[in-house]
């Protein structure tokens, strides 16, 4: 009697429903994942930005703007104190574009104008000082992914919360 080797067109059909059937329920979770990491990616790198330019206000003694553009943000040391970028004299800290067409970066009450860090590190927003970590903040939100907000504490470190509401706002 010869012996068989390989596989049944049933057994062949079955395996192929399983697979499928796994790729349906793995796929959209995937999907979130892949999301949620680049939003949290995305807050990573502005609190570093944000470190970089409080870091940079503290080391050299100079004021440090740190401002949100339409797709990214921008920070640099006001080596002349004149509030504005020279280019050319070397002030330029960040200039980060969003990786990603899908995320926004909002800034919230005081965030929304110009922060700038002083020689000992706090922040100073716009034209007054810090009222409230509950109002004042960055926001970075890609679709139903749950939102992150940047805050900060009064000496003007940054910290990220999560909103666990999906596609929520920052309390």
């Amino acid at each position: 009697m010869r012996q068989v080797w390989g596989f049944t067109l049933i057994e062949l059909m079955i395996t192929v429903l399983v697979l499928s059937l796994l790729l349906g329920v793995a796929v959209p979770s995937m999907m979130s994942m892949i999301e949620n990491n680049s939003v949290v990616a995305e807050s990573n790198e502005l609190v570093a930005s944000l470190l970089l330019a409080r870091s940079e206000a503290v080391k050299t003694e100079r004021d440090t703007h740190f401002s949100i553009t339409g797709d990214g943000w921008t920070s640099f040391v006001d080596l002349d104190d004149d509030g504005t970028e020279d280019v050319n004299d070397g002030e330029s800290l960040v200039n980060h574009t969003v990786n990603n067409i899908n995320i926004t970066v909002t800034a919230n009450g005081a965030a929304a104008s110009v922060i700038r860090f002083g020689s000992d590190g706090r922040a100073i927003w716009g034209g007054g000082g810090f009222t409230d970590s509950a109002t004042d903040f960055f926001r970075l939100q890609r679709g139903d992914a749950p939102t992150r907000c940047i805050r900060f504490s009064l000496s003007g470190r940054p910290w990220v919360d999560k909103d666990i509401s999906e596609g929520g706002t920052c309390p």
